[in-house]
């Protein structure tokens, strides 16, 4: 009796990937509130998918397959589904935790999972397809491989979006703030410029946040008798007239 249940049990979790997979929101809410997802369902749908995959590449009909059978690596196919879904899940748990979103990582896992479902379904049969149709009807072929990848898309983002959904408020309030001390340290920056040189503080704030110039995205480049115009230094010299200077400044300084 009690394995019968968990048949039963078993069945119903992977017939609710078909609900998520037509209602995704409640689909995935439900996932999320009520623990309908099973990880093991969507760790089967993730080896079907590098099965669809696989099975794609050796198998399509030849009107239709730009693959090398001879370069083909199963391996390498079996690596790169399983890094990109676990890569995709790991940076989803890490943005929603600094972020401060609600989202587990056992849901992730299951969401992603049975994300996949449309890209089985829609992509296996199309291996049959493309040996029974013509080169004229392979608008068809390529119409339904894109609304797999499409549909699956749209179920990553929207299951992401469900599992997780992210507060703002706090950092609004943190940009804010940021951008007022940044203000700070940039009066202080201003402040000590223009208490050693002639240029207006206005003047020098102008220049900092100018956009004309192509060289730079914001800022002004001085050169030369350019920064003596505005202030910024009192002459243009080289190392020879900078001692000249500094021996008169110290000479000043001992005869007073």
């Amino acid at each position: 009796m009690l394995y019968g249940e968990k048949i039963k049990t078993g069945l119903e979790k992977v017939k609710y990937c078909f609900y998520v997979m037509t209602h995704p929101f409640d689909g995935f809410w439900g996932i999320r509130r009520e623990g309908k997802g099973s990880i093991p369902v969507a760790i089967a749908f993730v080896l079907l998918t590098i099965l669809t995959l696989t099975i794609e590449k050796q198998s399509t009909g030849f009107l239709f397959n730009h693959n090398r059978l001879s370069e083909l690596n199963v391996l390498v196919d079996i690596i790169t589904v399983a890094m990109v879904y676990v890569l995709w899940c790991v940076a989803n748990w890490c943005t929603t935790s600094l972020m401060e979103g609600k989202g587990r990582m056992q849901d992730i896992l299951t969401a992603v999972g049975y994300s996949l479902l449309p890209i089985i379904l829609i992509r296996l049969p199309m291996v049959l397809m493309s040996h029974a149709i013509t080169t004229n009807e392979g608008s068809f072929y390529y119409v339904l491989g894109t609304i797999s990848y499409l549909w699956a898309g749209f179920l990553i983002f929207t299951g992401t979006m469900v599992i997780h959904p992210v507060r703002m408020s706090g950092m609004v309030i943190g940009v804010s703030q940021t951008f007022d001390y940044f203000k700070l340290i940039q009066d202080r920056i201003t402040g000590f410029v223009c208490s050693h040189c002639r240029i207006d503080k206005g003047k020098l704030e102008h220049l900092m946040t100018e956009t004309g110039i192509l060289t730079k995205d914001v800022g002004t480049i001085l050169v030369g008798e350019e920064a003596v115009k505005h202030g910024i230094i009192d002459e243009v010299g080289g190392i020879d007239k900078a001692i000249g200077k500094l021996r008169a400044m110290i000479g000043e300084k001992g005869a007073a």
